[in-house]
């Protein structure tokens, strides 16, 4: 079975086929950096907290673990998993 892989801070994600069905009001197509994670990061009911810049303003946003998709690059370091 394919496991997710885990989400920590630091982490560039995007929003997953799920996360971009729904209305936002920030392009669909943009990169988020994670900023909090509530859970272990890897279940569907973890709550992570993004960050994103619209302008020139910073906004967060809390999304489940199901409607993002990881990138694998941390901010904070180099590639977790390629």
């Amino acid at each position: 079975m394919k496991v997710r892989p885990q989400i920590r801070s630091g982490d560039v994600v995007k929003l997953s086929k799920k996360g971009r069905a729904y209305n936002r009001t920030f392009p669909k197509n943009s990169t988020l950096v994670v900023s909090c994670v509530d859970g272990d990061g890897i279940e569907r009911a973890s709550i992570i907290t993004c960050r994103i810049i619209i302008g020139n303003t910073v906004e967060q946003h809390k999304f489940y673990r199901s409607e993002l998709w990881a990138t694998g690059v941390n901010v904070f370091g180099a590639a977790q998993f390629i």
